[in-house]
């Protein structure tokens, strides 16, 4: 996962290029601004927030059996999963956010209680919403990589919600092989 900041500046470029223009409006006099939906950022966080609904529903509708469950040997049970999310998760936020070591050490090791891993995950969860609330000038800003490269903050993002969506995959198997209906598949979802 370390290594995993080396995509290149570009790519945020090419990604910021995909966002519609917006669209020339008059103010109404008072109000407050819409939100820009050109915004890179903006674009980022719509996925953020979906994933984000679902790993949190995952954790507090797994028992605590569910979080021991492991479909088979040699893989993360439900609960190192969810934990190596929230480490994920303070690794790619923190990087955006340019905060070193902005989560505890080996969060995988030492959380292993339902209760643990979810205090780690919606604590994951608050780091990443502030990096998700980035301007797009902040987003878009080059930062050092591993390996003397660079990348942006915004790229970063992207691959965080890249890592939550792949996890939460691996969970639905994990939730359907547990008779259990994943909150993507739930109604209202």
């Amino acid at each position: 996962m370390r290594s995993a900041l080396l995509v290149p500046a570009a790519t945020a470029t090419l990604l910021a290029a995909a966002v519609p223009a917006r669209a020339q409006t008059a103010a109404t006099p008072g109000a407050s601004a819409p939100a820009d939906p050109a915004s890179v950022v903006r674009a980022a966080r719509a996925p953020y927030e979906q994933v984000k609904a679902y790993l949190l529903r995952t954790a507090e509708q797994a028992s605590d059996s569910d979080y021991a469950f492991r479909p088979t040997a040699g893989v993360r049970t439900l609960g190192q999963t969810l934990a190596h999310v929230a480490a994920g998760q303070y690794y790619y936020c923190g990087a955006a956010l340019r905060e070193q070591n902005a989560g505890p050490d080996d969060v995988e090791k030492t959380r292993t209680t339902k209760a643990a891993i979810t205090e780690a995950l919606r604590a994951s969860f608050a780091l990443c919403d502030r990096a998700y609330a980035l301007t797009d000038a902040q987003a878009l800003a080059s930062m050092p990589a591993p390996g003397g490269r660079t990348t942006t903050p915004f790229a970063v993002l992207i691959q965080n919600v890249g890592h939550d969506n792949e996890h939460y995959g691996n969970l639905v198997t994990y939730l359907r092989l547990r008779g259990r209906v994943p909150p993507s598949s739930q109604p209202g979802a």
